[in-house]
């Protein structure tokens, strides 16, 4: 009977040791907020930009995440030299913590000079947030017009915190 009981126990223990191995230590949470520089894109030519993730406490990897720029800049064109100033917004999907995908609806307010107009906007995209704070992102951007949708491509690079 005893040597039942000293088999059992080795065997819990033995059991025990296995299941604590084969639990990998999770990744730790990504961080809520960016700031990037971001070349093309919903800004146009460029736009700095102020980003914040919500993610959800069911679904680790699933987030939501809002964010607004601003570009500026005088630009010399055909019909002279103008100023040109965006407001991107974006809402998105993120699944992924340190590597992401990126999907959602946005809209850009476009300003030159006198003239205003606001173009809906879809951006798809791949971000990594390093555990140390750097940000990489890289996408398309396609502005939504009545005779259609242009594509232009993004690629952004800041920090998180």
């Amino acid at each position: 009977m005893k040597r039942i009981i000293q088999m059992t126990m080795l065997l819990c223990v033995c059991l025990l040791s296995m299941n604590a191995q084969s639990q990998a230590p999770e990744a730790p949470e990504p961080k809520k907020n960016s700031f990037y520089l971001e070349g093309l894109g919903n800004g146009i030519i460029y736009s700095l930009n102020y980003d914040h993730l919500f993610s959800m406490k069911k679904h680790p990897k699933l987030g939501v995440g809002v964010r607004i720029g601003i570009s500026y800049g005088n630009y010399q064109s055909l019909f002279g030299s103008s100023a040109l100033t965006t407001l991107p917004a974006v809402a998105y999907f993120s699944y992924g913590k340190k590597n992401c995908l990126e999907l959602g609806p946005g809209y850009t307010s476009i300003f030159e000079g006198k003239y205003h107009v606001g173009v809906p906007t879809v951006r798809l995209g791949y971000r990594y947030r390093s555990p140390g704070g750097f940000m990489l992102g890289a996408g398309v951007t396609g502005f939504i017009e009545p005779n259609g949708m242009w594509l232009i491509p993004q690629l952004s690079v800041g920090f998180t915190f």
